[in-house]
């Protein structure tokens, strides 16, 4: 897990925190560069996350690198 990203890392411990046992992370679960499998993805989208317990969005990244949750 130390070879994931720094967002990856808080979103599986905050999965595993809240007792989820699974998580999907859209861009290691679906080959952002490949139009084929995004439009396969994309296609069936709304009911992976219609099917979700939670939904996290970080909104405070740049970009992958660094952490969900920052200093308060």
């Amino acid at each position: 897990m130390e070879r994931l990203p720094k967002m990856f890392q808080d979103a599986v411990a905050l999965t595993r925190g809240l007792g989820v046992q699974y998580i999907w992370i859209d861009s290691l679960c679906s080959i952002q560069q490949d139009k084929a499998d995004w439009e396969q993805q994309s296609a069936v989208m709304a009911d992976i996350y219609d099917g979700c317990y939670l939904n996290i969005v970080s909104t405070r990244t740049r970009n992958g690198h660094e952490g969900c949750f920052g200093a308060r």
